[in-house]
């Protein structure tokens, strides 16, 4: 449903905190439907305390604290690896439920059908 770049930040959050020094994981990943927010399905997919971005949000005031304490009961993806699979799999051929969302994302936030979404 999203952009090939989106997906491809997803597995730089996997790993120890080492591993998302490495790769980059600095930045908090916004919503896609309010982009002033944080994507509740990447704070959750695992303790959000494992989550470096989070953290230095936090540290620097840019994420509340109560961030940190965040938990769902919706299943997501155990990984963002296993997300970036899943979003990747239908990219040329959206099912009509993404076609849908994606009708719904543009609406919400006042993008022409041909203007992409800034990258998270």
């Amino acid at each position: 449903m999203w952009d090939a770049r989106e997906y491809a930040i997803l597995p730089k959050f996997d790993g120890t905190p080492e591993d998302q020094l490495a790769a980059g994981a600095l930045l908090p990943f916004a919503c896609h439907t309010s982009p002033d927010d944080l994507c509740s399905g990447w704070v959750g997919h695992r303790d959000p305390f494992d989550l470096v971005a989070l953290r230095l949000g936090v540290s620097t005031g840019r994420v509340h604290p109560s961030a940190l304490r965040y938990r769902t009961r919706v299943p997501l993806w155990s990984s963002g690896a296993e997300a970036q699979a899943h979003g990747l799999r239908d990219l040329e051929a959206p099912s009509p439920a993404a076609r849908a969302a994606i009708r719904k994302i543009v609406r919400l936030r006042g993008l022409s059908p041909d203007q992409p979404s800034d990258p998270a």
